[in-house]
């Protein structure tokens, strides 16, 4: 595999650490309802990135979805997550927090 050029594309995004477990970074508003972000987290083994999760506005609060594909199966229609985390301890409060706080 050829090393990639040392350029601004291949640049890591500087991370805010929050509690030291989670940063958000690439918070892009899309409507009144819904906003996306890049989550990372620490974890045991480094560090995990999941790009183009998103906060959305529900009827019973906001909440976070994770990346997904649409897909159909029997006549079915639905999606599929791609990546998913069980937050422990109100983290998802604060990573919605987070995200809030970086699109103003």
């Amino acid at each position: 595999m050829k090393k990639p050029e040392n350029n601004t594309e291949n640049k890591k995004p500087t991370l805010n650490w929050i509690d030291d477990q989670f940063a958000v970074s690439g918070v892009r508003n899309y409507s009144d309802s819904c906003c996306f972000f890049n989550l990372y987290m620490k974890s045991a083994v480094g560090s995990v990135a999941i790009y183009g999760c998103k906060v959305v506005s529900g009827k019973n609060g906001d909440f976070i979805a994770f990346p997904s594909s649409a897909y159909e199966s029997d006549g079915k229609k639905g999606y599929k997550d791609h990546a998913s985390v069980i937050f422990d301890n109100g983290m998802q409060s604060k990573i919605i927090k987070a995200v809030g706080e970086a699109i103003k």
